[in-house]
């Protein structure tokens, strides 16, 4: 378990369950590392807090490739292998 993962355990206390998955060949990301963990706070805190009676939040990463048609759609884009964050949560649960 990364740093990161620890502290988001922390932060989202025994009820939610934290689920992460890596995906394979991520390779380097030029990113700041400082904003990124900042916004996977917030969406973790913000799960947190829509889940009052517990949940799963969960974390995943992996390669997404993107084709010349879809780069043309993407302001900026290329084509091109790029990282993937998905973070999800289960919501309330119903009454």
């Amino acid at each position: 378990m990364t740093g990161v993962e620890k502290m988001l355990g922390r932060m989202i206390g025994e009820e939610v369950e934290l689920r992460t998955v890596k995906g394979p060949g991520l390779g380097l990301v030029r990113a700041d590392s400082g904003q990124i963990e900042q916004v996977i706070v917030n969406l973790a805190i913000n799960a947190r807090d829509a889940m009052p009676k517990g949940g799963r939040l969960f974390i995943n990463t992996s390669v997404a490739a993107i084709n010349e048609v879809e780069a043309r759609q993407i302001p900026g884009a290329t084509p091109g292998d790029y990282v993937c964050l998905i973070v999800k949560d289960t919501g309330i649960e119903p009454q």
